[in-house]
């Protein structure tokens, strides 16, 4: 398990630590709203006009929020329990230091993938029953791939034109990833002192950063956000993904930034 792999861990346990806190105090609040249902007679109405009208109204009041407090931490741990759940299975991000590597197996895996079904539509159509291309399917497929075919209504045209298609963008997209990583990855790094600002690309950050020595103007922060750049609270920054093209993005605002007055 690298670096990033332990991030994304450690966020998932701290993500099921919070729902269980949560679903902690709505059990809490729970048992606290049953005591207090216990010393209000079963169907006791509000006595209109009654010294006990106000002190009733208040108590049923704290029960109903305590009601609503509840409903809202169930909601809320079931909420922070389906994001754990999701974490890190949203594709290999840049992030992850061996991103190149799990994207080039991921590559290897789908030209493998687009092989097989040229080779098996090649086949199948020389075929005179179904069973035989059965046979065919199963001693040339995967579980997947003979699943797409089933989806995909079999019969002795093989793989449809639009999955072949639809690979082979996928293909072409995890190259195009590749390349632009490998480019970050070997581009030089530089430091640009400016006017007011400090830029930054950092490679083991796998950020590139402004750092302000005051708040900046408005239209340098305008510029800021329209080119990716977000403001991190807890580094006092504005931040964005080390890519290429925010190395291209971050040397030209260095030239208008200094351009601002």
């Amino acid at each position: 398990m690298n670096i990033y792999e332990e991030h994304l861990a450690q966020r998932k346990a701290r993500l099921l630590e919070r729902a269980h806190e949560a679903s902690e105090k709505s059990a809490a609040l729970f048992q606290q709203e049953r005591e207090m249902a216990q010393h209000v007679p079963l169907g006791q109405p509000i006595l209109v006009g009654h010294h006990s009208e106000g002190r009733h109204r208040r108590y049923l009041s704290k029960m109903d929020g305590l009601t609503r407090k509840q409903i809202a931490l169930d909601r809320l741990a079931e909420d922070l329990k389906q994001k754990a759940e999701v974490v890190g299975t949203g594709g290999i991000s840049s992030e992850d230091p061996e991103a190149i590597q799990k994207l080039e197996a991921q590559l290897a895996a789908r030209e493998v993938e687009q092989a097989t079904m040229k080779e098996f539509n090649k086949r199948v159509r020389k075929l005179a029953t179904e069973e035989e291309r059965r046979c065919l399917a199963k001693s040339m497929l995967s579980e997947d791939q003979q699943l797409m075919l089933t989806r995909c209504r079999f019969g002795n045209e093989g793989f449809p034109k639009y999955e072949l298609t639809n690979n082979g963008a996928s293909i072409r997209r995890i190259r195009a990833r590749i390349e632009e990583l490998k480019k970050s990855e070997f581009a030089d790094n530089i430091e640009v002192e400016g006017r007011g600002y400090f830029y930054v690309e950092d490679p083991d950050d796998n950020r590139a950063i402004f750092s302000f020595t005051g708040k900046p103007y408005d239209k340098i922060r305008e510029l800021l956000r329209q080119h990716g750049w977000k403001w991190s609270p807890t580094r006092g920054d504005w931040v964005r993904l080390l890519t290429a093209n925010a190395r291209r993005d971050g040397r030209y605002l260095c030239t208008k930034f200094d351009e601002i007055d």
